[in-house]
């Protein structure tokens, strides 16, 4: 239960833009092994967006790609979440630099939003797809 509480914290420091905060905070609740397998793979994802959005060690987000907590949440039910729509959506951008991925994950969420039952979850997800866009801009201009 205490897991599930600080997975609301990460959230809300993404939602906030605070991406060191939330990194150690992930790291932390890992190494613990205290998780289910449904928030392990729910920190993962986020974890990579924290290092997509940050350091940008392609190495490291190569490797956790293929973690099996990571994709049990991306195969699940869970798909057409804002959260891990916007996940796919930062991945297409930033490390693969497919455009038409990154614009039909942005098409899924607008198709998802009306329907999807809390609004500030479809917000936030926005709110880092902008500050995907902006990282990827800055990359382009560097």
């Amino acid at each position: 239960q205490v897991a599930s509480c600080v997975v609301q914290i990460v959230q809300r420091y993404l939602d906030e833009e605070r991406f060191a905060e939330a990194k150690a905070l992930i790291d932390e609740l890992l190494a613990r092994d205290v998780l289910v397998q449904l928030q392990s793979g729910i920190l993962k994802y986020q974890r990579i967006y924290c290092e997509l959005l940050t350091e940008n060690r392609t190495e490291l987000i190569a490797a956790w790609r293929n973690d099996a907590d990571l994709n049990f949440v991306l195969q699940s039910g869970l798909k057409t979440m804002p959260d891990v729509i916007g996940y796919r959506y930062a991945l297409a951008r930033l490390i693969d630099g497919n455009e038409a991925a990154a614009a039909a994950e942005r098409a899924l969420l607008a198709k998802v939003a009306p329907k999807y039952p809390y609004p500030s979850e479809v917000e936030g997800c926005l709110e880092l797809m902008a500050a995907v866009d902006r990282a990827f801009a800055a990359r382009a201009a560097a």
